[in-house]
């Protein structure tokens, strides 16, 4: 799979980002086993410019300043997760159903397809057009919405269907 995907991407920055990107514009899947376990340094000097030292610069000098940690909307996540799972239905759909849904997306019915006419697999099209949000504007503080999603999760009944 690396060598298929080109191997990791020579970027100064967020090269995993974008080799996750390339492995499931593939058509590989990407789990997150729940077992691993992560650590990484609390340094605040790092070697890449955005990288996670300046993260931890922020977070440090909101803490100080007594501003809220902000992450993104619950909201927008859970709509981004539903243009994923859309994205992912189109290549079981007839013409008329796939002009409907681009319609839905607000994308050109042209654009989901390759310069073949052929249309993109579904990876591709949820990684063109519902991509992962690293950089997703932060707009709420954590607390309220943790609390926020605890209640998406009680109206759901706390089912869980990947997105």
């Amino acid at each position: 799979m690396y060598d298929r995907v080109g191997g990791l991407p020579a970027l100064p920055r967020r090269e995993d980002l974008a080799f996750v990107t390339n492995v499931r514009s593939s058509g590989f899947k990407v789990r997150h086993a729940p077992e691993v376990i992560v650590e990484v340094s609390a340094r605040l000097s790092g070697r890449a410019a955005g990288g996670m030292a300046d993260c931890l610069k922020q977070w440090v000098k909101a803490t100080q300043a007594g501003d809220p940690h902000l992450v993104e909307a619950p909201t927008a996540i859970l709509e981004r997760a539903r243009r994923r799972r859309l994205l992912r239905t189109l290549g079981d759909c007839d013409a008329a159903s796939l002009a409907t849904a681009a319609m839905r997306l607000s994308i050109l019915p042209a654009d989901l397809h390759d310069s073949f006419g052929q249309l993109l697999s579904p990876q591709e099209l949820v990684e063109r057009f519902a991509p992962e949000a690293p950089d997703a504007i932060a707009t709420v503080p954590v607390r309220a919405a943790i609390d926020e999603l605890d209640g998406l999760i009680r109206r759901f009944g706390g089912a869980s269907r990947a997105a």
